[in-house]
């Protein structure tokens, strides 16, 4: 696990280049405290800084280079198979030098090519530099994005690439400028996440999931897409079967999550899928350390959490945060940010208390996402079943009536009306800051059409054949890969913490995808979705947490933003770089004039996301 940053293609002469890196790397210091590597060719520079899970040695330091000198590799994530791998390629004859997942990487490079990815399992964010023939350079991002890696073409350098797994890197190279896009700008507002490919700065990009691109000097990069979602084949396999199958998927990617040559702890929820996840984990760590959050005013689940964790045999840790402690922390948790999210301050939270005693963390992440779990997908299950025929041509005019509707009352009535006219709708409420004609209030510009945004979006992922599918296939693109996998990894990398996610996973994703919804949705409990995931570790858990409804993990926002934040938002609302940097014609008068606290979070979290981003002199 690292940080990962390069330049290619420029016409940076080698110095600069090199202490372009230097720059980049020294931003990245919290993602690898434990080493660093560069190397430099003509027209730029890489480098890494390194967080030490699987060989401690210095073997393990990058870049690792091929047994000729002419192919190296940086890598930023976790290979799960490596031990399997290694074993054949070892037999083949490949000389290894390390114990590294890195250098197996490397290894199927050198043997399969760019075919090399799909005997990748894991998490990963790459950068090949192969210089045999034709130099170029190669950059991979794994199936579902778990890891990230942003890039941009430098101006007058088409051709050329500067990347790094965060976006403070890019703009202290001077080859990008911190201008925000006005795209985001309106994801960001709609949906408190920003949707992938964008990111919040003008010319800057993620590389998609499951992408390779290739970036040969004097020619335009080729992307190519290794890997899409599983095809929703809702197969019939039966109901006991499926489970038992599911059980065994379970079991095998915790058990591959679990290693590394240093102490794996886990985050406890008291939900079903962390807890879940904790159950297969002490199967193979049985001095476990389990952490929950606890908040002095909150709707969480600590208590249950603390109770399973004892019943388990972890060594529990209820890391406690007061609402007093929230004013100081906030300021901090806006500069581990690269981007604005309205949410990931709960991880950023626990990730601070864990990483005192370990350096990865499993996490429960995944399990609503594939198994439908969020109440929006029985929402988005019963409007497609509904036989009312008046629903949707009621909806559909509320659509229409809505910018004309007097006050705010009667707008927000259109609104929630609206939101009946199609699945994707319903699923665009759920995730709703700003509703449209707000957005456009505030900056001007034209009302986002979310629906549409979302629909092209997944429109190259989809196969979904019912309600439930597509609201899956929106939970893993858009709130999943949009929001939590990259506000999981910047929060806890921020505190030089490596989250693993075993639900997401390429097996289990393709098992998901076959499963029909009644396998997924539980008719006879209408308040409980993941039916067949509950049914497969039921017997890990206690029944009150397998048979309570989904709860959710929730904090006190209201509370803080009426108390210990309150003067910190009216001072961000008085100076607003919203309106300075004209990304917003007017805000409210006051925060007191916003009534959502959703919305209060939001414009909160992205002011001081521009002060730590746009205001700053990078180069």
């Amino acid at each position: 696990m690292c940080g990962i940053s390069g330049i290619w293609g420029t016409d940076l002469g080698q110095a600069d280049a090199e202490a372009a890196v230097r720059r980049m790397l020294e931003t990245l210091r919290h993602r690898g405290p434990d080493g660093q590597g560069t190397l430099s060719y003509d027209g730029g520079a890489a480098g890494m800084v390194r967080l030490a899970l699987v060989d401690l040695s210095e073997r393990g330091q990058q870049p690792i280079w091929s047994p000729d000198g002419k192919v190296a590799i940086l890598f930023n994530g976790e290979m799960y198979n490596h031990a399997q791998e290694r074993t054949r390629l070892a037999a083949g004859g490949y000389p290894f030098r390390s114990h590294t997942d890195t250098e197996v990487i490397l290894a199927l490079y050198l043997e399969r090519g760019l075919e090399f990815v799909h005997a990748v399992r894991g998490m990963f964010a790459i950068a090949l530099f192969d210089f045999r023939d034709e130099p170029k350079l190669i950059l991979a991002r794994d199936p579902f994005g778990i890891k990230p890696l942003l890039y941009a073409h430098p101006i007058g350098c088409p051709n050329g690439v500067v990347f790094a797994s965060e976006l403070r890197p890019l703009l202290t190279t001077g080859l990008v400028s911190p201008h925000v896009d006005r795209q985001a700008l309106s994801d960001y507002l709609s949906f408190g996440f920003v949707l992938q490919p964008r990111t919040m700065v003008m010319n800057v990009r993620q590389l998609e999931p499951g992408t390779i691109a290739v970036y040969a000097r004097g020619q335009p990069p080729q992307t190519t897409r290794y890997f899409t979602m599983p095809a929703a084949t809702n197969a019939c396999v039966p109901y006991e079967e499926a489970t038992r199958h599911l059980r065994m998927l379970l079991s095998e990617s915790v058990r591959l999550h679990a290693l590394a040559d240093t102490p794996v702890g886990v985050f406890l929820s008291g939900g079903i899928d962390s807890s879940a996840m904790a159950a297969l984990m002490i199967q193979h760590n049985a001095k476990l350390r389990s952490y929950t959050l606890k908040m002095e005013h909150g709707d969480d689940e600590s208590n249950q959490a603390e109770a399973f964790a004892k019943k388990l045999g972890c060594n529990h840790t209820n890391i406690e945060v007061s609402d007093r402690e929230v004013r100081d922390l906030i300021p901090l948790f806006a500069q581990a940010l690269d981007r604005p999210s309205n949410d990931g301050f709960n991880s950023w939270l626990i990730s601070r208390g864990a990483a005192r005693d370990v350096k990865g963390v499993i996490s429960g992440l995944g399990g609503d996402e594939w198994f439908a779990g969020y109440r929006v997908a029985r929402r988005m299950n019963a409007l497609e079943k509904r036989r009312n025929i008046w629903v949707r041509p009621l909806a559909q005019l509320a659509q229409l009536a809505q910018p004309w509707s007097p006050g705010h009352s009667l707008k927000q009535r259109a609104h929630n009306l609206a939101t009946r006219r199609s699945p994707i709708s319903t699923w665009a409420a759920a995730h709703c800051v700003f509703r449209p004609d707000e957005i456009a209030t505030m900056t001007g510009l034209l009302a986002p059409n979310t629906e549409a945004a979302l629909q092209a979006h997944i429109a190259p992922h989809s196969s979904a054949q019912n309600a439930v599918d597509l609201a899956c296939e929106l939970d893993v693109y858009g709130y999943m890969g949009c929001q939590l996998l990259r506000d999981s990894d910047v929060t806890s990398m921020a505190s030089s913490l490596e989250l693993r996610v075993p639900l997401v996973d390429v097996k289990i994703a393709q098992f998901a995808r076959g499963c029909p919804p009644h396998y997924k949705l539980d008719d006879i409990n209408r308040s409980r979705g993941k039916r067949i995931f509950v049914d497969a570790v039921s017997d890990l858990l206690p029944p009150d947490i397998y048979q309570r409804p989904k709860r959710g993990f929730s904090l006190p926002y209201e509370t803080w933003l009426n108390g210990p934040l309150k003067e910190l938002v009216n001072d961000l609302w008085q100076s607003s770089r919203l309106i300075k940097y004209g990304l917003c014609e007017q805000l409210p008068a006051s925060p007191d004039d916003v009534p959502p606290w959703p919305q209060r979070w939001t414009l909160m979290v992205l002011e001081l996301w521009l002060r730590n981003i746009v205001d700053k002199p990078w180069h």
